[in-house]
């Protein structure tokens, strides 16, 4: 057999200097391909608080574009000719992506109202618009590079235009995974990016003698690169897309992007666009935790999965039993910003670890008996796994005898709809798979709360037995939210005809997504 790495520079060495300037546009072009895609990726799912099936509509979106670049391509080119327009057109290549970041961030605010809840159309129309020029340059850009490189050599040839194209994707996957995300804002890696594609875009000028081609692109280039330097589009963008706020810091990670806000003395958390948590949320903070907590008499060891820099922490703390907790976070980020503004981070008691929370339920030695999930819906399939009887029968291996569990959705109101009834009543029968009690809590979500040991509605009686003091959820609150009514309406919310959510078959994500469609 022989070896592709001794043959790779012997061939490519063997190339007239056009075709290898060709090949180098080309790499350039998949790098920038790459990136463009995976920026444009996190960006929508800003807009659209995107789950996985807005990430189908917009690849099928973005490769339907580029195969139709492609077809039309087939139509444009002609033999022969072309050097120059491939030179151009990488120059547009290099400009569009930051054209993007920019639309993407301020058309929500322009065209939606600001928290919509965007639908399938929408988002279908919506990216397929945004994506339309880009791809179909791409596209036609793959086209007239093989014909390009085709003309004076071997037809055969063109499969190298497609593996250095390949070679640019990885390339620019690798660059943005490993470097690129933890060094650079989007602006900044998209200046890198639009570099390398220029550079490429002169050095072709220079070979076909158009100086004055060159010279322009190297103009644009030390432009581009003043403006994108001397400018911060980044804050710039992020503060038009969190108007009416001040903006106070950002930061980006591999998980996505977050963003503190202050509106008066409130401070709002977002990721993603996604509204986390706010300071002054009180009332949120105490029913996540005391509709657990009071469940058990002594709770000592508890472990908290996400949520802990909003208060919830503090609210833990009030019970003078508990010994130890364990706050686990995904991502990095959301840790740094609760130790820049908020002090919910450091009691001795709290033990943070920086990991997923199904792996930390996986690997922990300990054993715990108040467990409290606080994510939000199973809107997407990374979420869902906290949904599973899977993940339920993991908890319950760490969890002391009659302990206690609590994980919720979006509250159910006055009126359940079919949607919203098949969505509790998939989470409620995997609950009870696991446990032999499950009672749902209405209040600002439905708070779903499982044990082995019995389980009461008088949350307000055994606070005060407690001695917990809470500035809400109290007795003159509850008895307006855990009304006979309320209650009755929420448990029958769970008794519809449903399957099981497991972990290979995410029901409960599939019907989050429906009752999603339906809104």
């Amino acid at each position: 057999m022989v070896d592709m790495f001794t043959v790779f520079p012997g061939w490519l060495k063997a190339l007239p200097r056009i075709q290898g300037l060709i090949l180098l546009s080309v790499t350039m072009m998949g790098i920038s391909h790459m990136v463009t895609q995976i920026l444009v990726m996190r960006e929508f799912l800003n807009v659209f608080y995107g789950n996985e099936l807005v990430f189908g509509i917009i690849l099928s979106n973005w490769l339907l574009l580029t195969g139709l670049g492609c077809y039309l391509g087939g139509f444009l080119v002609r033999p022969g000719r072309g050097i120059k327009l491939l030179v151009v057109s990488q120059v547009f290549v290099a400009m569009i992506p930051v054209l993007y970041i920019l639309t993407i961030r301020v058309m929500p605010t322009l065209l939606f109202v600001r928290g919509e809840l965007l639908g399938v159309d929408k988002v279908f129309l919506s990216s397929i618009l945004l994506l339309a020029p880009y791809c179909l340059l791409t596209g036609f850009l793959l086209v007239l590079a093989c014909e390009l490189f085709k003309f004076g050599g071997p037809a055969v040839q063109i499969g190298r235009v497609y593996l250095m194209d390949n070679i640019g994707d990885i390339l620019g996957g690798f660059l943005f995974s490993f470097i690129f995300v933890y060094l650079f804002n989007p602006f900044q890696t998209l200046l890198l990016v639009l570099m390398l594609n220029m550079v490429a875009a002169i050095l072709l000028a220079i070979h076909i003698r158009k100086a004055i081609l060159a010279l322009a692109i190297s103009l644009l280039l030390a432009f581009s690169c003043f403006l994108l330097l001397a400018q911060d589009l980044d804050k710039a963008s992020t503060r038009i897309q969190f108007r009416g706020q001040e903006l106070v810091w950002f930061g980006e990670s591999p998980f996505g992007k977050v963003v503190v806000t202050k509106l008066g003395e409130q401070l709002t958390f977002f990721e993603n666009r996604v509204p986390l948590f706010s300071t002054e949320n009180t009332v949120e903070n105490e029913e996540v935790v005391h509709y657990a907590m009071v469940q058990h008499p002594n709770p000592k060891g508890v472990l908290l999965i996400s949520g802990g820099v909003s208060g919830t922490l503090k609210e833990i703390l009030k019970y003078g039993g508990v010994e130890r907790v364990d706050y686990v976070e995904l991502d990095p980020l959301i840790l740094e910003a609760g130790e820049r503004f908020t002090d919910t981070l450091s009691s001795p008691k709290v033990e943070i670890h920086n990991m997923d929370g199904r792996l930390f339920v996986r690997k922990t030695g300990r054993r715990y008996d108040v467990i409290i999930v606080d994510l939000p819906d199973p809107e997407t399939a990374q979420i869902n796994r906290f949904f599973t009887l899977e993940f339920f029968g993991e908890i319950k291996k760490i969890m002391n005898k009659d302990g206690v569990f609590s994980i919720s959705l979006s509250p159910s109101g006055n009126y359940v709809s079919e949607e919203k009834m098949v969505l509790n009543s998939s989470l409620y029968k995997t609950l009870k798979k696991v446990f032999s009690n499950v009672i749902v809590v209405p209040g600002g979500r439905d708070f779903f709360i499982a044990s082995d040991r019995e389980l009461s509605y008088g949350i307000a009686e055994r606070l005060e037995e407690a001695g917990i003091e809470t500035e809400y959820v109290n007795k003159y609150y509850l008895d307006g939210v855990l009304t006979p009514s309320r209650i009755r309406v929420v448990m029958e919310s769970v008794r519809a005809e449903t399957r099981v959510n497991r972990d290979l078959k995410p029901i409960t994500y599939y019907y989050h997504l429906r009752y999603w469609a339906s809104q």
